[in-house]
């Protein structure tokens, strides 16, 4: 019986104006999987994400969830299945953190499927942002927290989505190791217990090697190589990729636990 990948990227090419973003880039990865995107920036790594998670459209080749094509399955299917968090998420004014949470459900009322009840609702949400240990900050205006708080509301309301497929772009950028350590776990948990995939752009090699089964390497637009993490663990891979030395200690696996 053949299993059909959770996330499946065929030769998709993105050009804007005269410059190439991306070239026949193509990967795949199974329920559970977590894959790492690598790369020097302008390498394509968040324009990869944007098109895995329906944002950018303006592409050839195709994009598979589950065997169903991203961009011609109903929305309210693409909301249910990928789930995304952009680099720089903006913040409005006037939004407490658990209301912004709470935009993950605003898809049932958009597309006219049965919402929640109000109670169970917030019991949800509540529980997300007790996932990042952010409760507390529930009723906090978002323009008020730092810049690591307001990674972790971010995060709780990727998770209160329950996508089946969630592309992260630097959800590291902010947090201290306290809580560095916590959404590597997180990651881990999800897609062990959830089956959840997980498509994370990231500079934090250490970040990367906690978390990945597998790291894609992206240079000028293009897939460099796509290897398990302990197979880059240890060789010249990210040398090359980057261009400076790396100095290799201790062992590959959960750097932060």
């Amino acid at each position: 019986m053949t299993t059909v990948a959770s996330l499946c990227v065929e030769k998709v090419s993105i050009v804007k104006g005269k410059k190439a973003l991306l070239t026949a880039v193509s990967l795949e990865a199974q329920a559970g999987e977590i894959l790492c995107l690598l790369g020097n920036n302008g390498s394509g790594k968040s324009t990869l994400l944007r098109a895995c998670a329906g944002i950018e459209d303006t592409f050839t080749g195709r994009i598979l969830v589950e065997g169903a094509d991203l961009f011609t399955m109903p929305l309210s299917a693409r909301a249910d299945r990928i789930a995304w968090l952009p680099q720089g998420g903006e913040r409005v004014e006037n939004y407490s953190a658990l209301q912004y949470v709470a935009l993950a459900n605003e898809r049932h009322r958009f597309y006219g499927k049965r919402s929640p009840s109000e109670a169970s609702q917030k019991d949800q949400l509540l529980s997300c942002l007790e996932i990042f240990e952010a409760t507390s900050l529930k009723d906090r205006e978002i323009t008020s927290l730092s810049g690591g708080e307001w990674m972790r509301v971010q995060l709780a309301r990727v998770w209160a989505q329950g996508a089946r497929v969630i592309c992260l772009d630097e959800p590291n950028v902010e947090l201290d190791l306290r809580f560095l350590t916590l959404l590597s776990s997180r990651i881990r948990e999800m897609a062990r217990e959830a089956g959840v995939t997980f498509l994370i752009s990231t500079h934090d090699l250490g970040f990367a090697f906690s978390v990945a089964n597998r790291l894609c390497a992206l240079e000028g637009g293009t897939l460099k190589w796509d290897k398990t993490a302990a197979t880059v663990f240890g060789t010249t891979h990210l040398q090359e990729l980057y261009g400076v030395q790396v100095n290799w200690l201790g062992t590959p696996g959960p750097l932060y636990s």
